[in-house]
Formats: C-alpha cells, structure tokens, sequence
C-alpha cells in the first residue's frame, strides 16, 4: 500500500500486546502512516517495549507511548485506559491484538492455563475493546477498531480447542459490536491470520527458520502473511473505501484456511497448454 506519510497525523492508533514481535512490527508500520503510538504490554519486557518506542520515535518522528498492564489480572483493561486517557485525548485507530498462543490436550489441559488463554484471548479482548469504543464515542471520533483473531476460528488443530474456540468467540464479538457501535459510526473489522512473519527471534535462527521455511511450502501461497501486511489492512479500513465495511472477518492466511487437510503436493497446477491460452 501507498504511503502517505501525513495520512494519521494528529490521529492516535493504541495496539495491545505491542511491546514486540506482530503488535510491535504493526506499531512501527502504523507510525509511517504519521499516527502518533500507544503501545502495551504486559510487563515480561519493559525494556524491548521501550526500544520499540524509541525506534518508532526515531524514525517516523511521532509521539509513542508505552503502557504496562497484565491483562489476565481483574479490571485491568479499566486500568490500562486509565493510563491512555492521562496521555492521549482521543483515539482513532484501536487494534485489540494481545494474545496468547497455546494448546494442549483435552483431556489434560489444567484450569490455571484454561484460564490464562480465557482472560487475555477473551476476556482483555472484550474490554479493551468496550473502553476503546467508549472513548471514540463519547469524543464523536468515528473510529476503528480492529481484533486480531487467528485462522484457528474456522481450522480444527488437535491441541487447541480453548485457544480456537476462543478465537472464534472474537469473530462473533466483532459481529455484534458492529452492530451496536453502528449509530456512533465506529466501524469494526476482524482479521484472522495464519503464520505470521513477525520479526520474532526464531525468524533469525538458521534452524528454526529453516523449519519455518518449510511450513510455508505447505500453504497454497508458500507464505506467511507479515506484521506490515496486518497493520496495511488495519489503515486501509481506515479509508474511504472502508466507510461501509464492518462486523466481518478476513482470513489472511496464505489460504491455509481452504486445504481442510489437504497438502499443497495435491493442488493441480497447469500449464498454459493446457489452459489453452
């Protein structure tokens, strides 16, 4: 997408779970757009949290600030816009992307980790949204709100029952907020995606990208969708073109969703002969 660099200026983008890895990778791209940065995190690292925020500054020359707040403990998304609102007067741009990825069997998945997925996955998700959407109502902004959900909504992976079902649980939220934000014409969109390239540590270590390498042959594209792609789609809703979009969600996975266990060996792929063209 094209860049217009004073596209976001005096606007405000807030990105949960952005301290590093996909919501830090979307802050910085967000930021070139000239959105000044709200970025969050849970607190396992103050410090790769505030060099992402002194590299956004640097190098796109907006406002970023950095909030900490675990948002498996209570009320903390109530907390966390606290803080928001002592820095930042409105809010354009929100994008709910905290998350945790984790599995484990049915039969063996014990309550502490259930709960911890339900909180952040879920429970963070619905709140940090509701404030959100307070905020951008009570200022009359007509805002976005974008929730990073996963593919997971609609694949069946053995090990992730509590994680998919709570990813599809954001899609149906993002449908019913649509719904009931649609008279302060907040818009609303969920974006599902597969693998992500996302700047994480295991993306520089030869063996472990290697083995990445090969995950993406398996997809129909033969790529993971990246953090920049993401944040691309979350400005794009933004625009005019976006005015009448809300309350749907958009698989961006390299169309991993479609294989429903097929291997990317069994796609027939034909030659112009045979296409007789």
């Amino acid at each position: 997408m094209t860049i217009d660099q004073s596209y976001g200026k005096n606007k405000v983008c807030f990105i949960t779970g952005s301290g590093s890895a996909n919501g830090a990778m979307m802050a910085k791209r967000i930021a070139q757009f000239g959105y000044d940065i709200a970025l969050h995190h849970s607190g396992r690292d103050e410090e790769g949290a505030q060099k992402t925020a002194r590299e956004i500054r640097e190098q796109s020359g907006v406002n970023c600030v950095v909030f900490s707040e675990d948002l498996t403990k209570p009320h903390s998304s109530r907390r966390l816009f606290d803080q928001f609102q002592k820095q930042f007067d409105r809010l354009d741009l929100f994008i709910a992307n905290a998350g945790i990825t984790t599995g484990g069997d049915l039969t063996h998945m014990n309550p502490a980790a259930f709960e911890k997925v339900y909180r952040v996955n879920w429970t963070g998700t619905f709140f940090t949204v509701q404030y959100a959407a307070r905020i951008m109502a009570r200022k009359g902004i007509s805002g976005q709100i974008v929730i990073i959900s996963s593919n997971h909504h609609r694949n069946n992976c053995p090990g992730y029952a509590p994680y998919g079902c709570m990813k599809e649980a954001l899609c149906r939220l993002t449908e019913h907020c649509a719904l009931e934000l649609s008279p302060y014409n907040i818009r609303i969109t969920c974006l599902a995606p597969g693998w992500i390239a996302n700047g994480s540590p295991q993306f520089s270590d030869p063996q472990k990208r290697t083995q990445l390498d090969r995950i993406a042959q398996t997809l129909p594209l033969r790529r993971f969708v990246t953090s920049e792609e993401l944040a691309d789609w979350s400005v794009f809703l933004t625009t005019d073109a976006g005015k009448s979009y809300s309350g749907d969600t958009i698989n961006i996975d390299g169309g991993a969703s479609f294989l429903d266990g097929a291997s990317t060996d069994e796609i027939p792929v034909l030659s112009f002969q045979e296409l007789s063209i």
